[in-house]
């Protein structure tokens, strides 16, 4: 093996590695942003009939041990979520929203042609 192969070799090795390991930074991060706050659910769209519905009280805990407690008024709602591996998808009981957008203030779910808007509550 020549020197300038074994350095090619060498490269994509450390370029693999680096990208496998943003992957791994991304979902720790991206998951650390669900459980850090709750979420109050701001805005409900249906793209279908192009109408947008007001969600009243709803908040999001999104809690460590993968429960998300919905509070809808006094009511609470016991649920089981999962972000995929690449955090693209977060799996709420048996439904699977693309996160469309999620950072230290808001949070987007779309699930077919409905979209949820959420605020990131202090």
């Amino acid at each position: 093996m020549t020197l300038r192969l074994f350095f090619k070799i060498l490269l994509l090795l450390v370029i693999v590695l680096y990208f496998a390991g943003c992957t791994k930074n991304k979902y720790k991060s991206q998951r650390k942003l669900l459980i850090t706050k709750n979420w109050k659910l701001n805005t409900f769209v249906n793209y279908d009939d192009n109408v947008l519905y007001d969600t009243g009280e709803t908040v999001y805990d999104f809690m460590e041990n993968d429960i998300l407690l919905r509070i809808i008024d006094n009511d609470t709602m016991r649920s089981k979520w999962l972000l995929n591996e690449n955090s693209e998808y977060l799996k709420i009981d048996q439904n699977t929203y693309k996160i469309t957008n999620l950072d230290r203030k808001t949070l987007s779910l779309r699930y077919g042609n409905f979209e949820m808007f959420f605020i990131r509550l202090k």
